[in-house]
């Protein structure tokens, strides 16, 4: 398992295996190790140009990744246009963390003492009450 894949299962609870298992069940295949780490580092809030000096590719590339495979499986699984979740990582990450979907993991990573987890250098935040992801941009 690549050490982003583990860093999603950590930090954000999700069942990342299961997923990539949902998705090669579309009967498209298996997806690539290199697809699955674009996922995984798209859902920890990664830009596409962090995510291409990564994995030693143009950031073209993992757009075209992103868009000729990686977003059209995720919209099939979803029951969705393409559109609707093409570059919407929060769109993805409430499907994901949605209990009825059966990806978050149980029990879930615990919250600090005011109820709240967030990571604000990568925008991404944890709002349990709402048990969905809210989007904020500073600055």
């Amino acid at each position: 398992m690549c050490k982003h894949c583990q860093q999603v299962i950590e930090q954000l609870g999700i069942d990342i295996e299961l997923f990539f298992r949902k998705l090669a069940d579309l009967g498209r295949g298996q997806l690539s190790e290199c697809d699955k780490e674009i996922i995984c580092q798209s859902l920890l809030g990664h830009s596409r140009k962090y995510i291409a000096l990564q994995l030693c590719l143009s950031a073209e590339s993992v757009r075209d990744r992103l868009s000729r495979y990686i977003y059209s499986q995720i919209a099939e699984l979803m029951q969705v246009e393409q559109e609707a979740i093409a570059g919407n990582w929060v769109l993805i990450l409430n499907l994901l963390l949605n209990p009825k979907n059966s990806y978050k993991l149980n029990p879930a990573p615990q919250l600090n003492s005011d109820n709240f987890q967030g990571s604000f250098g990568r925008q991404i935040f944890l709002d349990p009450s709402k048990g969905a992801i809210a989007h904020i941009k500073f600055g």
